[in-house]
């Protein structure tokens, strides 16, 4: 880092002597041969360039810090967003599923249903009568009773 900085400073030096050069109408050549316009070079005050170097610099450095942070925490989102696509893809939605209603309703009947993997989707009720009813659902399989008992 400090060999960048070493090579700017030099850079901007020269440069900078360049432009005063030139604005004074002296070449090269005429540089090695005329005293006082290599005197007026070597009297330039870089030391305001060389501050606005180190505040640029600093610019950069917290930039490319904050950029690194950044892209961690977008590195992190990639990685959660491919777990959640690989379990989105992972479920897999029966096509046909198989029904159980529990007429005589109490909380033994349904924990015994959901124990055997059943899931409650609806509770009718009736207002006229005593015929209130749990709705449970499960995958169909073969095996299963097609009349939607457990």
């Amino acid at each position: 880092m400090k060999s960048r900085y070493i090579v700017l400073s030099a850079t901007v030096a020269v440069i900078t002597g360049a432009l005063v050069l030139s604005e004074t109408g002296h070449t090269a050549e005429r540089v090695d041969n005329e005293q006082p316009a290599l005197d007026a070079v070597m009297r330039i005050d870089i030391a305001p360039l060389l501050r606005r170097l180190d505040t640029l610099y600093a610019e950069v450095v917290r930039s490319s810090e904050a950029l690194e942070k950044q892209a961690e925490v977008i590195k992190s989102l990639q990685e959660k967003l491919d777990s959640l696509e690989k379990a989105i893809a992972g479920i897999n939605r029966p096509e046909k599923w198989q029904y159980h209603f529990l007429w005589e309703i109490s909380k033994t009947a349904a924990d015994n249903l959901g124990e055997q993997g059943w899931e409650l989707v609806a509770v009718g009720f009736n207002p006229k009568g005593n015929n209130n009813y749990l709705v449970f659902r499960k995958p169909a399989d073969d095996t299963a009773d097609r009349e939607g008992r457990p």
